[in-house]
């Protein structure tokens, strides 16, 4: 976790975040799927998909709206994500970090929020409302 909260201060400030952080956050998650989970290679292939979904929304903006709407550190951090805490947590962290995200760009009036706090903020939220799912 200390490397997430890394990830995070760094994309807060500099909208950038380094590779090598986070990529040693893809082993831990991957340590973590292999010796503690029993369905290990679904989760994994749910990673993927996740990542997956997101690299097909980056190439939208590039090709589409013609800007950068999400970076490829953003991808491999939440393919980390759902390896650390699973599908749907991610999934309603993500929900509940956008709605922070929204609040967050209305009182700043900010074109641009760095999605790594806004995912770790919605799992945070999560905890706190101490979400169950089958």
């Amino acid at each position: 976790m200390a490397v997430a909260f890394l990830l995070m201060i760094f994309d807060y400030k500099y909208f950038f975040v380094p590779a090598l952080w986070n990529f040693l956050l893809c082993m831990i998650g991957v340590a973590g799927l292999y010796f503690y989970r029993i369905d290990w290679h679904l989760l994994f292939i749910e990673s993927l998909a996740m990542a997956g979904a997101f690299s097909v929304m980056q190439i939208f903006g590039r090709v589409v709206l013609k800007k950068e709407i999400l970076g490829d550190g953003d991808i491999i951090f939440i393919f980390a994500w759902v390896m650390l805490f699973g599908f749907l947590e991610s999934l309603f962290a993500m929900m509940f970090g956008g709605i922070v995200g929204i609040v967050f760009a209305s009182i700043k009036n900010k074109k641009k929020v760095p999605l790594i706090p806004v995912i770790i903020l919605g799992t945070f939220m999560e905890f706190l409302l101490g979400m169950q799912y089958v």
